[in-house]
């Protein structure tokens, strides 16, 4: 059985305030084409569908358009929520939407209903486990877990799971052992707690969501997707794919199927890339319609600059200096001690200068934090 494996698409993203839609549908329509092409049993979806709780209009009806585009005869499309969904707004019309062959599970109730499909070696059940903090799972089974991972152990025990058929999960949770980007730490993950690989043990295969990077964990068998575009600055150096799973015949009950991963890149209308040189160098380089990432090689910082490049890449995203956090916040070498003559004030403008691409603080900014410092400094800091 051939299985498209998808998750994190997070529709209604915005990339450093640059509306999404037109290029997410772009990525979509490949994914459309490609289930065309490739002829997959089932299409799964695992988790972040959406980017908020509250998705736009917009956001919406690209979805409603990506799952019209994928009512193909044959193809079951099961979906669960992420930690970025709104579980009940995503299980609206699921009674009625299955009748089609679409699955949806966005609350996690207890209640995980296999769905059951079938091939030349027969048959293989889907459950599909929607994302779950462990005082959910507590609350659910009317218990108290010692960890996150004895809370998903028994969610799987509860399935009371068939070994003589193949078992597929559809999960979206943080799997100890996945390779972080460097935004995942705290904006993807948060203080969500890890769950370890061998909880998902039983499964044939586990089909994950929730880290952004494609990458097994351990075993083809446990896989996140990944997101099929680049929604961070620290993704610029990923290759977004999407995974073709393809289950073998299982040998006994005692044994896990044969299984072959396949990942399948995906080409964005625009693709990120990162461009390093002094202002200059950047200023005289051709024009790009990609997302552009500068990091400029400059001593001093160029005010405007990231206007001033716009007229080059009006996809500019961000314009930075290698190592200046470091710059700032410590003394460097050659420059002496840190100057601790600086006021305040003088220290919060800087900082808002070095968060702001150069841009000074309004002054009726500066005029209330200039009356903050006095309430907690005094009149002669």
């Amino acid at each position: 059985m051939k299985i498209l494996h998808l998750s994190d698409l997070h529709i209604g993203r915005k990339l450093c305030e640059y509306p999404l839609l037109e290029e997410q549908r772009y990525v979509l329509q490949e994914i459309i084409n490609l289930v065309k092409q490739e002829r997959p049993q089932a299409v799964l979806v695992s988790g972040d569908v959406y980017d908020t709780s509250v998705p736009s209009a917009e956001a919406s009806q690209l979805l409603d358009w990506f799952f019209s585009e994928l009512d193909i005869e044959g193809l079951t499309l099961i979906v669960i929520s992420g930690n970025h969904d709104s579980a009940q707004r995503l299980d609206f019309g699921s009674l009625r939407l299955k009748k089609t062959g679409l699955y949806m599970k966005g609350v996690f109730d207890g209640n995980f209903t296999p769905v059951s499909l079938f091939d030349e070696y027969g048959e293989v059940r889907f459950y599909p486990i929607p994302f779950f903090r462990r005082k959910e799972a507590e609350i659910c089974y009317d218990r108290s877990f010692d960890d996150y991972t004895a809370a998903f152990c028994h969610v799987v025990s509860s399935l009371h799971l068939d070994q003589s058929v193949r078992n597929v999960a559809l999960s979206h949770q943080f799997v100890t052992g996945a390779a972080l980007s460097e935004s995942e730490s705290f904006s993807v993950v948060g203080n969500v707690e890890s769950i370890s690989a061998e909880a998902y043990a039983p499964f044939d295969y586990a089909a994950l969501g929730h880290i952004h990077r494609a990458q097994q964990v351990r075993s083809p068998r446990l896989r996140y997707s990944g997101t099929p575009m680049k929604y961070s600055l620290s993704e610029v150096d990923h290759v977004k794919t999407v995974t073709m799973v393809t289950l073998g015949p299982k040998p006994s009950s005692e044994e896990l199927c044969a299984i072959e991963v396949q990942e399948i890149p995906l080409k964005p209308l625009h693709d990120m890339i990162r461009k390093t040189g002094s202002f200059d160098e950047l200023f005289n380089m051709p024009e790009t319609e990609e997302f552009l990432y500068v990091r400029l090689t400059d001593a001093e910082r160029i005010p405007n600059a990231i206007a001033m490049l716009r007229g080059k890449c009006p996809r500019i995203l961000k314009v930075d200096y290698p190592n200046e956090k470091t710059d700032f916040l410590l003394p460097s070498e050659g420059k002496g001690k840190a100057d601790i003559t600086k006021t305040p004030l003088e220290l919060i403008r800087e900082f808002y200068a070095y968060t702001n691409n150069g841009q000074e603080m309004e002054e009726e900014t500066a005029a209330i934090l200039r009356q903050a410092v006095k309430e907690v400094w005094g009149e002669n800091t």
